[in-house]
């Protein structure tokens, strides 16, 4: 009995008895074709040469077909023969519509970014800053060439660059340009730039001789909008993140880290912010330069003097978002409600939405949003963790609020749980909507007398009742960092900066109900077994 390699082998030496010829050139074209894609894809310096390689094999490839043709002389040859000739012109007619669409599309500078998370694509504030410049920048890279396809990272960073730079310039409608320099032929033109670290990108204002330099960075993008920014004579907000409460740690970028925040820090200095530490046990005083002041996640008390500060600081026109948790020290809620909010004790415990087989962490779908202005266009978002936030009494009967807004809400089985695993309510009134956090702006706390009405200044609190879905680990699930960021930008008074922008890592976690758990695990056990065995069925009846 003939096996497998046998059989192969005997085509493969009948083929070149029929026609040598055509099985040889075939099968050289085979080859010149894999080895040109391989080059295109593996070395791309020398794609030039993979795309000859790979047209030389498919006109060989071309040649072997027709040869063959010609050579097929008998009746069944002959339908073989039109049935090849058809498909032949249905793959020339094929390619060349391919060929004609990529020649159009060239010419027309349209693109498409099919990437999930728009990788090619600027984030919506890079984009709004370019459209609002109105100075014209001139960008120089400084690579040196004999490094590019030498040094895989080298490459990559300049491919990087070029993609960047090339956008801007499609975008800033002609104010923006870009070239390359190797340091090492023109030596003079690094020395004029002040540029002694290579790969590096300066940008120039032309009008106003302002000039910022962006050093290689693994954020790209962020880099070079910040020199842009500087370039174009804008300044950065500050952003400061309060410390010695055992928040969340800034500097810590451990990707599942539960109490790191290096991820959200990122996201802020990727929206443009300068981010700073601030220990008000040190300073006493809120810095006059800060946009917006964020406290995320504190467990430890505040003290009193520290209190005072975060007052004075809102009382002069100061913005705060703050993240409490159900473990946060009491004295934080005392704190805020001077200022109208009330931070209850417990579990939000949300039976409608929530994570699978976890009722203790809501999701929130985008019709359970609020605040449209800041969470439109948003995911779904989700909060490990809730605390019951809202206010200290019906929020007209607050003194000195101006206004709020909440920024969603949890379903209507709800209720506030003293434990987390606790899953009925003390009481069937503790069911109802609880807010995931709100947004008010105040003239002063509730227990001071409203202040003169050519003085006051308006105060802006943010609070939410989790900060884990600011942590490194959830803050790239769904639409976790965009709410977070859009948030601190209303904050910071950044409206135009406020839309949907790119997460600093791609997490495309599934969010599902018990009951489409149960689906999908039902599906995966009986539904495809039970589809592959009536196919099987069916072939086995047909073949009998």
């Amino acid at each position: 009995m003939l096996t497998q390699t046998t059989r192969w082998r005997r085509a493969i030496i009948n083929a070149f008895d029929e026609a040598p010829l055509a099985t040889g050139t075939g099968a050289i074209g085979v080859v010149g074709l894999a080895v040109g894609a391989l080059v295109r894809l593996l070395a791309p310096t020398i794609g030039t040469t993979g795309t000859i390689v790979a047209s030389v094999g498919l006109a060989l490839v071309a040649f072997s077909v027709l040869e063959r043709l010609v050579r097929t002389s008998s009746m069944v040859g002959r339908r073989r023969r039109r049935y090849g000739l058809t498909v032949a012109m249905t793959l020339v007619a094929f390619a060349t519509l391919l060929v004609a669409v990529n020649l159009l599309i060239s010419e027309l500078n349209v693109r498409a970014d099919l990437t999930a998370a728009r990788q090619f694509t600027l984030a919506d504030q890079t984009a709004a800053v370019l459209d609002r410049t109105e100075s014209r920048i001139e960008a120089t890279a400084f690579f040196v060439e004999r490094f590019d396809g030498a040094n895989q990272e080298i490459t990559v960073l300049r491919n990087r660059t070029e993609d960047l730079l090339r956008e801007f310039e499609r975008v800033s409608d002609g104010l923006f340009s870009y070239r390359f320099v190797d340091p090492e032929t023109e030596p003079l033109v690094a020395l004029e730039s002040g540029i002694n670290r290579y790969p590096a990108v300066v940008f120039d204002a032309v009008d106003t001789g302002l000039r910022s330099t962006a050093l290689a960075s693994s954020n790209v993008e962020q880099s070079f909008l910040t020199s842009l920014l500087i370039a174009s004579g804008g300044a950065q907000k500050v952003a400061y993140i309060l410390t010695g409460h055992s928040e969340m740690v800034a500097d810590d970028n451990g990707v599942s880290s539960a109490r790191g925040f290096g991820v959200a820090v990122e996201g802020l200095r990727n929206d443009t912010f300068q981010v700073a530490s601030l220990n008000l046990i040190n300073t006493g005083a809120v810095p006059s330069d800060a946009a917006v002041l964020i406290v995320p996640s504190p467990l430890d008390a505040v003290t009193a003097l520290e209190s005072a500060a975060l007052d004075v600081y809102l009382q002069g026109g100061g913005q705060i978002l703050i993240t409490v948790e159900p473990e946060s020290d009491r004295t934080w809620a005392a704190w805020l409600s001077r200022w109208g909010i009330n931070v209850a004790v417990g579990y939000v415990i949300d039976q409608g939405n929530h994570l699978a087989g976890t009722p203790g962490v809501p999701v929130l779908a985008p019709e359970q949003y609020q605040a449209l202005y800041i969470t439109g266009g948003l995911d779904a978002t989700v909060f490990p963790g809730l605390a019951p936030v809202g206010f200290i009494t019906d929020p007209s009967l607050i003194p000195n609020l101006v206004d709020f807004d909440l920024f969603g809400m949890t379903t209507p089985d709800s209720f506030a749980g003293a434990q987390l695993s606790q899953t009925e309510p003390a009481t069937e009134g503790d069911v109802h909507p609880y807010p995931v956090g709100l947004l008010m702006r105040s003239v002063g706390p509730v227990d001071e007398p409203a202040p003169d009405a050519n003085a006051a200044q308006l105060a802006t609190l943010a609070v939410f009742g989790d900060g884990d879905f600011t942590s490194n680990r959830f803050f790239p699930a769904l639409s976790n960092g965009d709410l977070f960021l859009n948030v601190v930008n209303e904050l910071a008074g950044d409206v135009p900066l406020v839309p949907v922008r790119a997460k600093p890592s791609e997490f495309r976690g599934l969010v599902i109900t018990d009951q489409q758990f149960t689906l999908v695990r039902l599906l995966g056990w009986f539904a495809l077994p039970l589809v592959l065995g009536a196919g099987a069925a069916v072939v086995w009846l047909r073949r009998r």
